[in-house]
């Protein structure tokens, strides 16, 4: 299977939304509209993977950040990268199902990581569920402990990586 690797373009909308809805569970999904807005705003920062026919089966979506931490506004609201922002947050990392075991989620957060490296980042921040703790401290993440984060009403862990 050929895998490539690069930003999103409008016309991958319905593609990376279909992601979306079935590599997440209803109350952890964002609307459509906001990835369209993503796209238009953020595409520097978002990586997708494509099958060889070229359709979206996973992506990584970064935003620059004063913080340290990812809060809640992110996944509701989308402002343009500022160069000055020393971090990046990642507010979305899915594969499409039937994708899930060629470790097409570790290429991309890889990917995403040297794009942080290059872009001068300090470092990368984001939330996850306990069960994916040990899947981000394989790539350098470190456990700062439970987020403030009340999206879809979950408990989130603070993972940091320092670059």
């Amino acid at each position: 299977m050929r895998i490539t690797f690069d930003n999103p373009k409008l016309t991958d909308l319905d593609d990376l939304y279909q992601v979306e809805i079935t590599a997440f569970p209803i109350n952890e999904t964002l609307s459509k509209v906001s990835y369209e807005e993503r796209i238009k705003k953020i595409s520097d920062s978002m990586i997708v993977a494509r099958n060889e026919n070229n359709q979206v089966i996973g992506f990584v979506v970064g935003i620059s950040s004063p913080e340290r931490y990812l809060s809640d506004e992110y996944f509701f609201s989308t402002k343009p990268n500022s160069p000055s922002d020393p971090n990046f947050c990642i507010v979305g990392l899915a594969i499409a199902p039937k994708y899930q075991q060629y470790k097409i989620g570790s290429e991309l957060l890889t990917k995403f990581l040297k794009l942080a490296k290059s872009l001068k980042k300090q470092l990368v921040s984001l939330t996850c569920e306990e069960k994916l703790i040990k899947f981000y401290e394989k790539f350098g993440f470190v456990n700062e402990g439970v987020s403030k984060s009340k999206f879809a009403d979950l408990v989130w862990y603070d993972m940091v990586y320092t670059i």
